[in-house]
């Protein structure tokens, strides 16, 4: 199983709303998202900041389009209840 967080801005995979408009006038959120590798074949991923965001992709590349997608639906939601992500997750990396 691999994982890893992914500073989005940086990487060039900014988050669009359902739109295509970015949060500019928030600002651009970055969003650690953990990549697992699925048995059968496949990746799937999840966002720890947005519980219930998950999605899924034949490859990598594929996976981080459709996660970028399902965080600016979910995210979308949110703001329309007048709610956020949680900001207090964190993600931390240890080497063993």
């Amino acid at each position: 199983m691999a994982a890893f967080s992914a500073e989005w801005k940086s990487a060039g995979l900014s988050v669009r709303n359902r739109t295509g408009f970015l949060w500019e006038d928030e600002g651009v959120q970055n969003y650690a998202v953990v990549i697992h590798e699925d048995r059968e074949g496949g990746f799937w991923g999840e966002v720890p900041a947005i519980p219930g965001c998950y999605s899924q992709g034949e490859t990598v590349d594929e996976l981080k389009h459709n996660i970028r997608e399902a965080i600016a639906g979910v995210v979308d939601v949110l703001r329309e209840q007048g709610r956020e992500p949680d900001a207090s997750i964190q993600i931390l990396d240890v080497a063993v």
